[in-house]
């Protein structure tokens, strides 16, 4: 395990791999800007009677992210993988202003920022598949950056499909599905770009050795191929800059293109109002301390607490979605670490953490 990294980073070095980040703690950031935006992509949705509106926590997830990917790998990272492909304007003007020069999501986010801007793409039988083979631009004030939709078919497959092939005939038909994007765009630009993204605990612990087979024959054909090649995402922008913009994106994560397994559920919604209600507390007990002489370390202890509990993994286990009631271990770790905050500051920890929210 302890050579992992360095040789993430000696690959990374030779120019053979890019490694990207995702915000810190894992938080659907989109949500942290404002919870309000989850209408947008989901009308009728009940939200949590107290609104969550913190983009300044949002920027230090995505700040620390570029911190500690410097850290590990000696430069700051190019390119971001939202947590969970959650995307809004805010969020990417953040990922801008700190220097992040790709953001990669779904493809659906791409048909429905499109629809937002044309009519005409509201049908989706309507859409031009075609369209997701070529990064964008979105810019919003003075920032911008480059956004790649990754193709969720093909994504999809490997995650969910191959595992049950042959490894090496299931080498062949991913190149087979590239070879037909290829030619179906070959009139539209000479160099397109296929992203697979997918969760590797979704494929690869389900494979033959791990995948090492798959991988095995998958990169040894495309060393010998003459009409693909393997990139990075920074590679291949250098060589192909976006030609179109995007004013707006549509916010939503890669799940549904929505934000429902994480706010709309009664569960969910109490928990952002847990969150919402102990963030009130930290802001009021932060002005009390800075203007004493008590020591910053509590604080720090109690916003990192905060922070943690802003990660997406525990309202994905709300709802049913894990063990009910007292049986449910993400919810008693979730009410810990808010119960935390009070511990590290000496304050009255608040009755309503001590009951369950599952």
């Amino acid at each position: 395990m302890s050579g992992i990294i360095p040789l993430y980073k000696k690959l990374q070095d030779a120019g053979r791999i890019e490694i990207s980040t995702t915000p810190f703690y894992h938080p659907i950031t989109p949500l942290l800007c404002d919870t309000s935006i989850a209408r947008v992509s989901s009308p009728g949705i009940e939200l949590p009677k107290k609104r969550f509106s913190h983009p300044e926590d949002a920027e230090w997830h995505i700040t620390e992210a570029i911190k500690y990917h410097e850290e590990q790998f000696g430069l700051k990272p190019c390119g971001m993988w939202p947590s969970e492909g959650s995307v809004s304007d805010d969020v990417l003007e953040i990922m801008a202003s700190k220097g992040i020069k790709w953001v990669a999501t779904d493809e659906d986010i791409l048909f429905n920022s499109l629809a937002m801007a044309e009519k005409k793409h509201k049908i989706a039988a309507a859409i031009d598949r075609r369209i997701i083979y070529q990064p964008y631009k979105f810019k919003k004030n003075s920032n911008a950056l480059s956004v790649i939709f990754r193709d969720k078919n093909i994504s999809d497959i490997i995650s969910f499909n191959y595992n049950e092939w042959d490894q090496a005939a299931a080498a062949d038909d991913l190149l087979a599905h590239f070879k037909r994007i290829a030619q179906s765009l070959r009139r539209d630009t000479d160099r397109p770009i296929a992203l697979v993204a997918m969760d590797g605990e979704n494929a690869w612990e389900y494979f033959e050795n791990n995948g090492r087979g798959f991988f095995e024959s998958l990169y040894s054909r495309l060393d010998n191929d003459e009409e693909l090649e393997a990139a990075t995402i920074s590679g291949h922008l250098q060589m192909e800059p976006p030609q179109k913009t995007l004013n707006r994106i549509f916010p939503a994560s890669w799940i549904n293109h929505n934000f429902k397994i994480w706010i709309g559920d009664q569960q969910d919604n109490v928990s952002w109002n847990y969150l919402s209600m102990v963030r009130k507390d930290l802001a009021t007990f932060t002005k009390e301390i800075r203007k004493g002489s008590s020591s910053d370390e509590g604080l720090r202890k109690a916003w990192k607490e905060l922070y943690i509990a802003e990660g997406s993994d525990w309202n994905w286990w709300y709802a049913g979605k894990a063990h009910r009631s007292a049986d449910n271990p993400f919810d008693k770790l979730y009410r810990a670490h808010l119960k935390n905050i009070y511990k590290f500051l000496k304050k009255p920890i608040p009755d309503f953490l001590k009951i369950s929210i599952a």
